[in-house]
């Protein structure tokens, strides 16, 4: 296996937690630092999974690097590896073509890429990886993994009682046609008919005669492998 020659030392800040919040008060003109027991931490990881995944890297160069641990970081859109010493390093999205994690837990495979010209698709996403769901020669369903940072609230008259700062999963999904362009969709019937539109009746009947469940990306996939058919 080959190894990779441009390690950047790891100066990762996105999971640093306090034990306790700080406030300052005013007491008799002098500023008082208080802290706040409730305050309970972080919840939740800005990794796409949580724990080390077994991954193959192509990078700008085009050289397959593989089987490395790896976390991709969705927040900082970058990828943190391990040596074979232990050491942490980080490598830019900018350094990447594409990657294939293989959850540890399930045995799935996630395969990352960036779209290329590709319209419809919200800007902020240009930067991002994205994982290839369906991949056909007329359609692709796309996953736009997003995190979400909310902050804890445990003060005043309205608070909501959270204790605990949360980075919670917010994904986005994108059906692409064969012409390149992008349309976000929600996992539902009425938006997975509306984006097959040329062969919706064929679609609708294999969907109910199938009794797929079409909330579900396995749902969307076997529809759409059977839209690629048609």
């Amino acid at each position: 296996m080959k190894r990779l020659l441009f390690l950047i030392p790891c100066a990762f800040a996105s999971q640093v937690l306090f034990a306790q919040q700080a406030s300052l008060h005013d007491i008799n003109g002098k500023a008082v630092q208080a802290f706040d027991s409730r305050y309970t931490g972080i919840k939740g990881t800005p990794y796409f999974l949580p724990g080390w995944s077994k991954a193959n890297l192509v990078i700008s160069s085009k050289t397959i690097f593989e089987n490395l641990d790896v976390k991709y970081n969705v927040i900082d859109n970058n990828l943190l590896y391990r040596t074979d010493k232990g050491e942490e390093k980080v490598i830019s999205a900018n350094q990447v073509n594409s990657f294939v994690l293989k959850d540890s837990t399930s045995a799935q495979r996630f395969v990352f890429k960036k779209l290329e010209n590709v319209t419809g698709i919200d800007p902020k996403f240009a930067p991002q990886f994205c994982v290839m769901l369906h991949e056909g020669n007329s359609s692709q369903l796309v996953l736009m993994p997003v995190k979400r940072f909310i902050k804890a609230d445990f003060t005043g008259a309205y608070s909501a009682e959270r204790t605990s700062d949360e980075i919670v999963n917010e994904y986005v999904y994108y059906f692409i046609n064969k012409n390149k362009k992008a349309e976000k969709v929600k996992l539902n019937k009425k938006s997975l008919l509306s984006v097959v539109n040329d062969k919706q009746n064929e679609v609708k009947a294999y969907i109910d005669k199938q009794k797929l469940d079409t909330s579900t990306e396995k749902g969307w996939l076997k529809a759409l492998s059977y839209y690629e058919t048609l």
